[in-house]
């Protein structure tokens, strides 16, 4: 979310500020997030392995910290971010307290692909 705001200048998301659909995507589904009844469960890597990763990623090229990175995220589904299981998202999405007006369709579930 870091990348999506700007505090030395100001200005609007649009023109050469504009968001990406799968960068609005994700703000929409945190959006809904934050204003749900779930917990963030996403698990913290260990300090150890955060220190450690970025040598580790150099050295394998990236293969062990990709095993490391799954073994240390748990059982979510990325594709629900930051709600933790695609069925919690989809749960939310039937009453969202923000972003539920008929011009959002960003948010509904598009046909065979029921996580975004």
């Amino acid at each position: 979310m870091w990348l999506t705001y700007d505090d030395l200048t100001r200005h609007k998301m649009d023109g050469a500020h504009a968001l990406s659909n799968e960068q609005l995507i994700v703000v929409m589904r945190a959006i809904v997030f934050l204003k749900s009844d779930y917990e963030y469960k996403w698990p913290s890597w260990p300090l150890y392995y955060r220190v450690a990763r970025p040598l580790l990623w150099l050295i394998s090229l990236g293969l062990v910290t990709k095993r490391l990175d799954n073994h240390f995220h748990g059982n979510g589904d990325d594709e629900a971010w930051p709600f933790f299981k695609v069925e919690e998202y989809q749960a939310a999405l039937k009453s969202p307290r923000y972003l539920n007006g008929a011009h959002n369709t960003a948010l509904q579930p598009t046909p065979g692909n029921d996580a975004a």
